[in-house]
């Protein structure tokens, strides 16, 4: 696993698995819920969480027009070398080359 990978199951975790909260001084209050870290995720949990960031990394591989435009200004309107750099830079991060 990379380190980007286990990065971003960290967020898809953060927002998948909550627990909730309550102040017992102030019961009427709403529950607040907060993140379950990630160190007492159980195992099935974090690699549910890695397969998530993954598929999040494959579905923006390829990069989209507006990406394309921002990027040619910075590479000389050579908008190739955007979309094998994107696509180099994603498929590091899931391990691929």
């Amino acid at each position: 696993m990379t380190d980007i990978i286990e990065r971003a199951a960290r967020a898809v975790a953060a927002i998948d698995y909550r627990r909730e909260v309550r102040d017992c001084a102030r019961p009427a209050d709403p529950p607040v819920f907060t993140p379950v870290p990630w160190d007492d995720l159980p195992a099935k949990a974090q690699l549910e969480s890695m397969e998530k960031a993954r598929a999040v990394l494959r579905a923006i591989r390829e990069p989209t027009p507006w990406m394309k435009k921002a990027g040619a200004v910075d590479f000389g309107g050579r908008d190739w070398m955007l979309e094998e750099l994107w696509a180099g830079v994603i498929d590091a991060a899931l391990g691929e080359e």
